[in-house]
């Protein structure tokens, strides 16, 4: 048998666990040998008291058929030999994991193929309850920081004990939200010996500001996040005038929440959503002509309606849009729809992420800046930041930023949050304005404090 080298700790440190393996040697010498072999990894620090279910289910489920290269019977005999470790701990809860059907399916599954095995895994570690869940007040990252890794661990210890203890029953009625209340609850306790008496959602959220302020090697970048760095930190207030601003998304969706809208054989929005939404919020110039006849004639319609299908607030069925149950809660609520637009403008990673988030930096930066001098900026930014094209070298050029910056800038100027200007020899100007400058900087939090799901979103 190989076992891929992974760092862990050879044989037990704990004397409690030194004499528990001497028992089961007594009786069974192979499963002795099994079990003291993969003690290090349950318990990384070789003490009995710090092993939790995560990390044996994580084990026996993943790092043993993964990383010890050998079939799959002997891949059960160890994960046997661990619970007969286990049972002289006098820890049966996790020995009746080791010996579980569940941990016979997903080894079983690893061993057809690896797209089988993974599945099975995440079948089971879900089906386990003590996987801390998306939240509203935090969704975990892929790539995560010591910090929030720290964290999960505590919940994952939390929802352990209260299932060892009755009060959370996997698969029960009811449990999903009892899953995501004991999680929240979790991350709202103060973190033990924190010398800010932090609690982990604000160790989680310090920690993730804190990366992306360091990600891009940018003295400017992080000059100008430096000024909002304290403000970032918190949840923005939203706009005085904020249900004016998500009034045309708000409406689109309640429409689509109430019998659906209209669409044409191309599922463009009917000519009377066209009109009703034009006359709604002043988006029509008769001078063009009595009204608009269908969705291109009015960019700002096309603007929402494109926006609520990027994020998945609407889907089709057939010549009728419909809204999504998130679309429904986003049209329920002024502060909901505001946030969640924040974070649409927020969305893209990338090249495109970034150029977003630096020309909110910008434009908040100052009371309003020239189109040319904003696009001359941000390629400076790309360059100091390492963007750059493989083939040539050649850092950005602000034709190339435009082409990431000019969509962001129609999106704000639809909601009412930026205002742009020509004077006449002296160029285009853009400003944001009280609303837009609120938004920016929800924007910038979402950036700052999501989480992470490639090593540079």
């Amino acid at each position: 048998m190989d076992v891929e080298d992974d760092g862990q700790p050879e044989g037990p440190r704990d004397p409690a666990v030194a004499a528990a393996l001497d028992r089961l040697r007594a009786r069974d010498a192979d499963a002795a040998e099994a079990a003291a072999a993969a003690w290090g990894w349950v318990a990384p620090d070789g003490d009995a008291a710090r092993v939790h279910q995560r990390f044996v289910q994580d084990f026996v489920w993943y790092r043993l058929p993964v990383k010890w290269w050998t079939d799959r019977d002997e891949h059960l005999e160890i994960a046997a030999g661990l619970a007969g470790l286990f049972d002289e701990l006098g820890m049966g809860r996790y020995a009746e994991l080791c010996r579980s059907a569940t941990t016979r399916t997903v080894i079983g599954a690893w061993h057809r193929d690896e797209k089988a095995g993974l599945a099975a895994y995440r079948k089971a570690v879900d089906s386990s309850g003590i996987d801390a869940p998306d939240t509203e007040v935090l969704v975990w990252g892929e790539v995560m920081t010591p910090e929030e890794s720290d964290a999960r661990d505590h919940v994952a210890i939390t929802l352990e004990r209260a299932i060892a203890d009755g009060l959370l029953v996997p698969g029960g009625r009811g449990w999903r939200a009892q899953h995501r209340e004991l999680t929240v609850a979790a991350l709202s306790e103060q973190v033990p010996g924190h010398p800010g008496r932090q609690d982990w959602l604000g160790l989680v959220t310090t920690a993730r500001m804190m990366r992306w302020i360091e990600q891009r090697r940018s003295p400017r970048r992080r000059e100008l996040i430096g000024r909002w760095e304290a403000e970032l930190l918190h949840p923005i207030h939203p706009p005085d005038e904020v249900a004016r601003v998500v009034a045309p998304l708000r409406w689109l969706l309640a429409q689509a929440a109430n019998g659906g809208v209209a669409l044409t054989s191309q599922h463009n929005l009917s000519r009377l959503v066209v009109q009703a939404m034009s006359v709604a919020f002043g988006w029509w110039d008769t001078r063009r002509g009595t009204a608009p006849m269908r969705e291109d004639d009015v960019l700002e319609v096309a603007v929402v309606h494109e926006l609520a299908r990027e994020q998945r607030w609407v889907r089709r069925q057939g010549r009728t849009l419909q809204a999504t149950r998130t679309g429904a809660v986003v049209a329920a609520d002024d502060v909901v729809a505001w946030r969640a637009l924040a974070a649409a403008i927020a969305a893209p990673g990338g090249f495109e992420g970034f150029a977003r988030e630096c020309a909110l930096l910008v434009l908040l930066d100052a009371e309003q800046v020239g189109r040319r001098e904003l696009l001359v900026g941000l390629a400076e930014l790309a360059a100091e930041a390492g963007w750059h094209d493989r083939m040539s070298g050649r850092g950005p050029t602000p034709e190339e930023l435009g082409a990431s910056v000019f969509p962001l800038l129609t999106v704000l100027e639809t909601f009412g949050l930026h205002v742009e200007r020509d004077v006449p020899r002296e160029g285009r100007f853009d400003r944001l304005t009280d609303a837009g400058r609120a938004t920016a900087l929800e924007a910038l939090r979402v950036r700052a404090t999501g989480p992470q799901h490639r090593l540079l979103d």
